[in-house]
């Protein structure tokens, strides 16, 4: 979605995230309690002291990462996969939201110390990593990241897209595939990031909102 666009769509996204002209109740509550939810929550103040600083322009806004992490203590995968990550700190919400949550990651541009929680991915997996109901990606970068967030999709997962309205990323194109393939699920997107829930027993719906 262009800059002119995001603004001519403003107030529209801005009246969906407080829940008016949503009738689903699955749409209302995710809305409402997880993508909107502007309470405090136990991480935050971990997640403020890791995003004080410079950040570049390709990077997670802390606002951003509170909005990943919500929507990982939702969604309580055993596994998150995440893809093409500018920096290591975008790991940082997904590890805090549960204790046990193993990250398994593509970043080839990105070095990684690894750790127990921390799997690297190899370059041309397209497999769903057995427990991993949760997928994130900065960027699209091959046909084997594009079929890996496929998989998640058609497991029922969820899948965040960051970065939709940047050229230089491929998130976008593909998030507007994605799309026109699903058969069931809801989308939630503000033009920048898109939050895809692939859940069987939804139906096929699509919401434009102030994430």
């Amino acid at each position: 979605m262009s800059r002119i666009a995001r603004l001519a769509t403003a107030v529209r996204r801005y009246s969906r995230s407080r829940g008016f002209g949503i009738h689903s109740p699955f749409a209302f509550h995710y809305v409402r309690e997880v993508l909107c939810q502007r309470e405090a929550y136990y991480a935050y103040a971990d997640i403020a002291e890791r995003w004080s600083g410079a950040a570049s322009t390709s990077a997670m806004s802390r606002r951003e990462a509170r909005l990943l992490f919500r929507v990982a203590c939702e969604c309580n995968p055993a596994v998150a996969i995440y893809l093409n990550a500018a920096t290591p700190r975008h790991f940082i919400p997904l590890l805090l939201s549960h204790s046990r949550l193993t990250v398994c990651h593509r970043t080839p541009d990105v070095r990684v110390q690894p750790s127990s929680r921390l799997k690297e991915l190899p370059p041309d997996a397209q497999f769903v990593v057995e427990g991993a109901s949760l997928a994130v990606a900065d960027d699209v970068r091959s046909a084997a990241d594009a079929e890996l967030l496929r998989a998640v999709i058609a497991s029922g997962g969820v899948v965040v897209l960051r970065n939709l309205h940047r050229r230089r990323h491929s998130t976008g194109s593909l998030y507007h595939e994605l799309k026109a393939e699903m058969q069931h699920g809801m989308t939630f997107t503000d033009g920048c990031t898109a939050v895809i829930v692939a859940r069987a027993h939804l139906p096929r719906q699509d919401f434009s909102i102030r994430l």
